[in-house]
């Protein structure tokens, strides 16, 4: 054989002996476990988890009508449908910058009988009110507690969902006598009672927090204390704005406890009412350009003596209205704009010297 033709012999033997497969048996490769660090963003889950959900946990915008199972919170936008009831032992915890719209003139869950009639009694004092069906707006009803803190930037507001939203669209926030509420920061607008304090609040009572809010475009009171109930536990209202109130921004059912302070009350049908018997500091507030009166006083069975104190009293249509009532008034140290404090009394007596004769430094209160 050549020595070339010898040499490819060769080669190729050695190359085809490479490329088949082997038939002796291979030890086993030595076996170890390879530990990797935990990853910072790791979502993996134990391998054994509980199914049941802590009951402290509040599930997140469930109730769009009808009662509070357990905790929730609401945050973003949400639209309510029928009748929210918050009852005793459940929170409802409002996210700031969550907007509440309320189905203006339609409850799908009424807790009033449908065939409600309407309010005859204010339609006398009130006649240019709007039409009013009680079964037919939206309340939220309190007898746990509602924590709706907003902030300035991020506030909470409670309004109509309708393009074009008018008086009455929806009902209240109503605080019965077991209900807590903590309000801040928040606009309400567009319903038939602003926020209602309806049963007696004794001493000891659940907390009622209210300030730093927006009432506006509202058909009858903004804010309502009583309901014809006595209140002996004594509440603060301040650094509220009151405007477009068509009744009253504060309405004072009789025998209250009420501390009014550091408020704006503007443009107003009247800023304050005083009722029967009641107990009432009003202090340190500004009412400006109400249309029939800043405060009003009447109905004096038991007789109401507030104590008004340090307020500026400016272009209100009257100041003070005493109206079927004996009441003796202290009204001292207020600004009234002139020496002429706009008081018209009926039957009882305002006391309004000394007084000052420039405006009190009130700063405007900080709402949303």
């Amino acid at each position: 054989m050549k020595p070339v033709l010898f040499v490819f012999t060769i080669l190729l033997t050695s190359i085809l002996i490479s490329c088949a497969p082997l038939s002796m048996p291979v030890a086993s490769a030595p076996t170890f476990t390879l530990t990797l660090p935990p990853s910072e963003t790791s979502t993996a889950e134990p391998t054994a988890t509980s199914t049941a959900v802590p009951t402290k946990t509040p599930i997140i915008n469930r109730t769009t009508q009808g009662t509070l199972e357990r905790n929730e919170t609401w945050k973003g936008e949400i639209l309510i449908t029928g009748d929210i009831v918050i009852p005793r032992g459940i929170t409802l915890t409002i996210k700031p910058g969550t907007i509440i719209r309320f189905t203006g003139q339609k409850d799908n869950s009424p807790i009033y009988d449908p065939n409600a009639y309407i309010d005859t009694a204010d339609y006398q004092s009130f006649p240019n009110d709007p039409p009013r069906i009680q079964s037919n707006m939206i309340g939220i009803y309190i007898d746990g507690s509602m924590i709706a803190n907003g902030t300035p930037e991020n506030p909470i507001v409670f309004t109509s969902n309708r393009e074009f939203p008018e008086l009455n669209d929806w009902h209240t926030i109503e605080i019965l006598s077991n209900g807590n509420i903590s309000l801040s920061y928040a606009i309400v607008e567009y319903n038939y009672h602003g926020v209602d304090i309806a049963d007696a609040r004794k001493p000891n009572s659940p907390n009622i927090e209210i300030h730093n809010n927006l009432f506006q475009h509202i058909a009858g009171c903004c804010v309502c204390t009583g309901g014809g109930a006595s209140i002996f536990e004594e509440i603060t209202i301040e650094k509220n704005v009151f405007t477009d109130c068509n009744h009253e921004g504060i309405d004072t059912y009789k025998d209250q406890n009420l501390v009014i302070r550091n408020n704006l009350f503007e443009d107003n049908y009247v800023g304050v009412v005083v009722n029967d018997g009641s107990t009432i500091k009003i202090e340190s507030n500004i009412f400006r350009e109400n249309r029939w009166a800043a405060i009003g006083i009447w109905n004096g069975k038991n007789g109401s003596s507030p104590e008004i104190h340090l307020n500026n009293f400016i272009n209100n249509q009257v100041h003070i209205r005493i109206n079927n009532s004996n009441s003796t008034v202290d009204a001292s140290n207020n600004y009234w704009g002139s020496e002429n404090p706009r008081v018209f009394t009926g039957k009882g007596l305002v006391l309004f010297r000394p007084f000052s004769n420039t405006p009190f430094d009130i700063p405007v209160p900080m709402i949303p």
